[in-house]
């Protein structure tokens, strides 16, 4: 799949140590001649167990390095693998990430997204990719609301907010999922699905059928910064065919914002593993 999408840039989340070298050699031979993952830069790896064993991996077509300015603050820092690309147009910071869902891990959630959005919600002379499986969010309306797993919808569409797991103040949880999926907005970041697709298109990445019917969350996601979004599809054909439980997302960008006229398009792609390719 990730070698008929012939992407430049891709990041996987939810993988283990062991797959790591086949996964990158397997990849070369597709000209992703390069890689980082985070098990390689985690400072204690015998924590890497259980519910932490799973870990991200970027691949490249140009070089990529890893960006070590500051260490992320998370619970825990492997869920977060930020790396620099030298593509041809230009440095690119591409970060992927893997949210712990909140059913399982409680506020563990809620601390990885603020962790994320400290580590993001600053200039950057960079432009810069955020890509991977969010677990967020609930729902999105058609006017572009969007709805957290720390607010219900009421049977006469009213939103409020809910006390999610004892939190003080009960907007917390609420606040923490939406700093990442909507407030990186304010320093330059573009929802790369809606900006192509807007609201009205309904969309989701992952799936749980139950008697009821199925549910459907949009969880995985691309957001650009000086970065213009072209083409952003999810690829349903992995999902269904059980390559993933989630739908890989495919990218197009285009490098500064949205031109007037002709410019060097980026191409990401990612799902669960995000996949990002300037191109």
């Amino acid at each position: 799949m990730i070698a008929n999408a012939r992407t430049d840039v891709v990041a996987l989340q939810e993988v283990v140590a062991g797959t790591v070298s086949r996964y990158c050699d397997r990849l070369r031979a597709e000209g992703l001649e390069h890689c980082v993952d985070s098990f390689s830069l985690a400072r204690d790896r015998e924590a890497l167990i259980g519910a932490r064993r799973y870990g991200q991996l970027i691949l490249s077509r140009w070089p990529v390095r890893p960006l070590h300015k500051n260490p992320v603050r998370i619970p825990w820092p492997e869920r977060l693998l930020s790396t620099l690309v030298s593509t041809p147009s230009g440095v690119c910071q591409v970060h992927a990430a893997h949210i712990p869902p909140g059913a399982s891990h409680g506020w563990l959630k809620i601390e990885t997204f603020e962790g994320i959005y400290e580590r993001l919600a600053r200039p950057c002379a960079d432009a810069r990719i955020l890509c991977g499986d969010f677990n967020s969010p609930k729902d999105e309306l058609e006017t572009g609301e969007v709805i957290t797993f720390g607010q219900v919808v009421g049977s006469d569409g009213t939103v409020r907010l809910i006390r999610h797991r004892g939190a003080k103040p009960p907007s917390r949880w609420d606040a923490g999922e939406r700093s990442v999926i909507v407030g990186l907005t304010a320093h330059g970041f573009i929802d790369a699905y809606r900006a192509v697709h807007g609201y009205a298109k309904p969309a989701f990445s992952w799936q749980l059928n139950r008697r009821s019917g199925p549910v459907r969350r949009r969880f995985d996601h691309v957001f650009a910064s000086d970065l213009h979004p072209i083409t952003c599809e999810y690829l349903h054909t992995a999902r269904a065919a059980g390559l993933s439980d989630h739908a890989p997302i495919l990218a197009t960008l285009g490098w500064g914002p949205k031109p007037g006229g002709a410019s060097d398009p980026l191409t990401t792609s990612n799902g669960s593993s995000p996949v990002c390719r300037p191109t």
